[in-house]
């Protein structure tokens, strides 16, 4: 029998990258949610929708519609999601993971946003968790401030030259802490790098993003930045989308001509924000356990984010009470999962590969498993998909399946 001795160490064993986790779109036509969108994995090997397709962010419901201006970003180490209409900035609690933590939040009071340079509304956000600094730009600026209301200046703003004086203005900002660099776009195809201080990285725009729409997003992948390695050999996982745009209704890798991912829940208004976090992709397997009438949720208990904070937990809830469940797990999913006519479920976990593991829990009084991990000293980019199985005498294959869920680490 393969044990999970210490799951931790499974993970520094296999250290493999991938493209991507999770983006989240933020239009300008639908305050209070954000659309949900897999980046391409072993799991989604295409990427696109997922099965929570619009999530709720009850806070930026408040946020002005049809204001283009704005933007989005998310602090992994707190699950928080930060919006804004160009004025005002709300701050949300990530929906993925309230199942597991428990945590249902209150909405917030909206603030008012900080001026930057021009006094106009501001365009873009980007969070730096390690160094506690939200940046911000109008467009033609940037300043780096609190990470929680007032809004408090903590890196004095400052012009960016470089953009020129015909410049259409960015709308778009995320932070790439692999290289300690910000990325921007601008409505019209513009794509931008430069450091903290305002210089930029070699000639700009660094490449042109040809899109259907005003584009009024970026997000850095952390997963796949400067020091991680290649693909898993076993995944057939599209590759790139490092430095991903929006213009709503599409994800475009902003440095690969025609690499897109559609949006399925688009309002199809546009954009006016676009985050990247280490949130678990999952994939339909589970039908429920007949015995007892549950049905089991999978997941983690945060993303899955390196470095300081990286404590984290792998979770099953809503299973029943005191029950032998194994926990399966390899690094790639069955290509397409394995349907099950007997029982209407879906085996996305090969127990023929050579990297396949499980390992035995037991249940507890509220059927619930929490298996402590820490990505802390992991490597970016290190992946597992995984699935439990409940123990049920009345189960076809006498055990039923949740849905699978897979984890990729990356920086915070």
């Amino acid at each position: 029998m393969k044990h999970l001795l210490s799951i931790s160490a499974c993970f520094l064993a296999f250290t493999f990258v991938l493209s991507a986790q999770v983006v989240y779109v933020q239009e300008s036509g639908v305050p209070g949610i954000a659309n949900d969108v897999n980046l391409p994995s072993p799991l989604d090997p295409s990427g696109g929708g997922t099965l929570f397709g619009a999530m709720p962010l009850p806070s930026s419901a408040v946020l002005a519609p049809g204001i283009i201006a704005g933007g989005m970003t998310i602090d992994q180490t707190t699950s928080t999601i930060y919006s804004s209409d160009g004025f005002l900035i709300t701050m949300d609690t990530n929906p993925r993971f309230v199942p597991f933590t428990g945590f249902f939040p209150v909405p917030g009071p909206a603030f008012p946003a900080p001026v930057v340079i021009t006094g106009g509304p501001i365009t873009g956000m980007a969070m730096d968790p390690t160094a506690g600094i939200l940046w911000m730009t109008d467009g033609f600026g940037l300043g780096g401030y609190t990470p929680a209301p007032p809004y408090a200046p903590l890196v004095p703003a400052i012009a960016l030259p470089f953009l020129g004086a015909a410049a259409a203005g960015l709308s778009g900002l995320d932070f790439e802490p692999s290289t300690g660099t910000f990325w921007a776009c601008d409505p019209i195809g513009g794509i931008f790098n430069f450091f903290p201080g305002g210089a930029p990285v070699g000639p700009q725009p660094v490449a042109f993003t040809l899109a259907a729409g005003p584009l009024g997003g970026l997000a850095v992948n952390r997963s796949n930045g400067v020091g991680s390695v290649g693909i898993p050999f076993c995944s057939p996982q599209v590759p790139g989308f490092h430095i991903c745009v929006t213009d709503g209704p599409t994800i475009y890798d902003a440095l690969t001509a025609g690499a897109v991912i559609p949006n399925p829940a688009s309002s199809g208004t546009p954009a006016r924000g676009l985050a990247y976090s280490n949130d678990f992709q999952i994939a339909f397997g589970g039908v429920g356990c007949p015995s007892s009438g549950t049905a089991p949720i999978p997941g983690t208990i945060k993303a899955t984010h390196t470095g300081a904070g990286g404590g984290n937990a792998l979770m099953m809830v809503g299973g029943p009470p005191v029950t032998t469940t194994l926990l399966l797990y390899d690094i790639c999913p069955i290509p397409g999962g394995l349907f099950i006519p007997a029982s209407g479920e879906t085996l996305w976990i090969n127990p023929l590969s050579t990297t396949f593991m499980f390992a035995t829990f037991l249940t507890d009084a509220v059927g619930t498993i929490m298996v402590p991990v820490s990505f802390t000293f992991a490597a970016t980019g290190i992946t597992f998909t995984l699935q439990w199985a409940v123990y049920d005498p009345a189960a076809p294959l006498g055990y039923c399946l949740t849905d699978a869920f897979q984890f990729i680490s990356g920086l915070p």
